[in-house]
């Protein structure tokens, strides 16, 4: 699977990109900039070079885009782009869709970690609970 995905992102940079360019990528830490430094070399070797810039935030990402210090960005689902643009009135595009990590989100009465349990449904949480994710 990871090898899948090394290969459509270099795919993707290669044919939008000529040999001899710089593109420069916003991403959050982990996991995307690290998949990014991933294939940094191969694509250094192609004539492309990645700069990656890391962000610890989401919506920097997209401003990142929208004032032009980033040409592209690597770490949001369809949705969450669709609902960025109809806040922000951006009209920001994929170029292609990416993985999604898994997500749980864990509830407890506790702030005490070890009492946190898994639900499956977001029904039969506990009023004023507190939720780990």
């Amino acid at each position: 699977m990871f090898k899948v995905l090394i290969f459509i992102l270099m795919s993707c940079f290669t044919k939008f990109i000529l040999a001899d360019e710089t593109i420069i990528i916003g991403a959050n830490p982990i996991p995307h900039a690290q998949i990014l430094k991933f294939i940094q070399p191969a694509l250094k070797k192609q004539g492309i070079t990645l700069v990656i810039k890391e962000f610890d935030g989401y919506r920097e990402l997209n401003t990142g885009l929208i004032q032009k210090s980033l040409d592209a960005n690597y770490f949001q689902s369809t949705a969450y782009l669709q609902q960025y643009n109809i806040e922000t009135g951006s009209n920001l595009v994929k170029l292609v869709a990416i993985h999604n990590e898994p997500i749980g989100l864990y509830a407890s009465n506790s702030i005490k970690i070890k009492e946190f349990k898994k639900t499956k449904n977001l029904a039969k949480l506990p009023k004023n609970c507190i939720i780990a994710i």
